[in-house]
């Protein structure tokens, strides 16, 4: 009995649930439809997309908790090898290998900026 009272209660939810974001999705195409097409805000919605709300959603959480997942776990295996690169080499080997990069980078801008001062500049 217990089993069939859990089953009812998350159709229920996922009814409750499907049904609002059907509402939620419909309204957002109306608003949308409103819109001119050269407004900025403006999207080109299909209308079918509306009526898929209640089938996708699912995917879509599971799919959300999947990558929240995954990135959780390489964030763990950032931390723990950064962590031992640091703790066995002391030296700073990074700023070896961005130096010429930072540099380069650096002096483009540096050119730039100061050719865009002397073009500017009044001289009489």
């Amino acid at each position: 009995m217990v089993e069939l009272l859990n089953f009812q209660t998350c159709c229920l939810g996922y009814l409750v649930i499907s049904i609002l974001l059907w509402l939620f999705s419909g309204y957002e195409y109306l608003v949308n439809a409103r819109l001119t097409s050269t407004d900025p805000e403006w999207k080109d919605y299909n209308p079918l997309a509306v009526f898929l709300a209640p089938v996708t959603w699912p995917f879509l959480v599971f799919g959300g908790f999947i990558v929240t997942i995954i990135k959780a776990v390489f964030f763990g295996i950032f931390l723990v090898l950064f962590s031992l690169v640091v703790a066995l080499f002391r030296k700073p080997f990074l700023w070896r290998l961005l130096e010429p990069l930072i540099s380069g980078i650096g002096r483009r801008v540096l050119k730039g900026n100061t050719f865009l001062i002397r073009l500017f500049e009044h001289n009489p």
